[in-house]
């Protein structure tokens, strides 16, 4: 047996046993590996060697593998993988569930799945579920793709994350635990996308548990649902706003009003929110709906910027005049994202704005005067007549 190795032109030349075993046995490791890959590239051929006095070559290998402490140790198993026989098949048990080298869990995955289904699915499950190899449990759930009759649980993780488009089995009574550790998981955006594209019911069945629901899961089926179907909804949108507990499910519902006719919601719930501590979820209510409130009065004490630009976004669509000396105070405001507001306000409520613009256009401030001009401007007015003095001779 003879192998030639680039670029060190390394030959080495096996005829006996005894030089097999004093080549593996060189304190170099490019030259125990040349003899590795020279036996992986011909498996057959090295198996001729000492064959006629009994030399067991595989057991020697095997030997040498667990022996063997350094770099070298991957080539024995690239080695020892290309014979069939079982004791090879061990071997690639052993190295598929402990080794951190991604191309030998691969190559060891190749000779795994000659094992019948029943041997694979015990043997599998611990590695489709650990989270020290990605790699692992990629190549686990493949070999798991074809093997019918899974655990729920273990058949959902083989949905996500194989490779041959595995369906994930539908939300129901016997699958929910499977599903709602899945959308909490080490895969949670896999999941929610597998629960959508599934059966039309999943969605549905998902919050039919909406009790048993948690956190960011509620936050995100809930969500998902109004988008798909806001009407039917809408008393859990009512129930939410109700209990009011958590701020991230209050935004989704409050959201959600936007989708659902008013008269669906009760007033008091969303009227409730203008107080609620935490400014976001004020903001929302804010936008959420039309209540009959006077936002007016709640620009008066509300101090937070978030909130003081819904208010005046609401002012703006409601058009008032009496709300327009209200909007226009505000160009003069420190905070740029407030006076944007203002302006956006202004232009929402019309040409009634207009007046209370020109007056300000000779405002100390530079950019009061920038805010002015664009209103104008996205009011359909000339900027420059602003500046043009008809009765003056020296401006004609």
């Amino acid at each position: 047996m003879t192998n030639t190795q680039k670029p060190q032109s390394l030959k080495v030349t096996i005829e006996t046993p005894e030089e097999l075993l004093q080549a593996l046995a060189s304190p170099k490791p490019e030259q125990r590996v040349a003899i590795l890959r020279a036996i992986a590239s011909a498996p057959g051929k090295a198996l001729q060697v000492g064959r006629e006095e009994g030399f067991d070559l595989v057991g020697e290998l095997l030997r040498l593998y667990r022996d063997c402490r350094d770099e070298v140790r991957a080539g024995y198993v690239y080695a020892l993988l290309g014979f069939a026989d079982p004791r090879c098949l061990g071997l690639a048990r052993e190295e598929f569930l402990a080794s951190t080298d991604s191309d030998v869990i691969l190559l060891t995955a190749r000779r795994l799945a000659e094992l019948p289904a029943k041997e694979r699915i015990p043997l599998l499950t611990p590695a489709l579920f650990s989270q020290d190899s990605r790699t692992r449990s990629r190549a686990a759930a493949n070999l798991l793709a074809d093997c019918r009759e899974l655990p729920p649980a273990v058949a959902l993780r083989v949905a996500l994350l194989s490779d041959h488009g595995v369906p994930a089995p539908p939300v129901s009574a016997a699958t929910l635990p499977a599903w709602l550790g899945e959308l909490e998981g080490p895969y949670p955006r896999t999941a929610r996308r597998k629960l959508l594209e599934g059966n039309d019911g999943n969605l549905a069945a998902l919050m039919e548990a909406w009790d048993e629901l948690t956190g960011a899961v509620r936050q995100w089926a809930l969500e998902a649902a109004l988008k798909d179907d806001p009407d039917r909804y809408a008393d859990r949108v009512r129930q939410v706003l109700r209990e009011g507990t958590e701020e991230g499910l209050l935004l989704v519902a409050l959201e959600g009003l936007r989708r659902i006719p008013p008269t669906k919601i009760e007033r008091e719930s969303v009227v409730a929110l203008f107080t609620h501590p935490d400014p976001s979820v004020r903001a929302a209510a804010v936008l959420a709906g039309d209540c009959g409130e006077d936002w007016s009065e709640l620009l008066v004490w509300e101090s937070v910027p978030q909130v003081r630009i819904a208010l005046l976004c609401r002012l703006g669509e409601r058009g008032r005049s009496e709300d327009l000396e209200r909007l226009a105070e505000h160009l003069a405001t420190d905070n740029w994202r407030v006076r944007a507001a203002a302006t956006g306000a202004l232009v929402s409520a019309g040409p009634a704005a207009i007046p209370l613009l020109r007056q300000r256009s000779a405002h100390p401030e530079p950019a009061v005067r920038a805010a002015v001009i664009q209103a104008l401007t996205r009011l359909g007015e000339d900027p420059a007549q602003m500046f043009a003095y008809p009765d003056d001779e020296n401006h004609a």
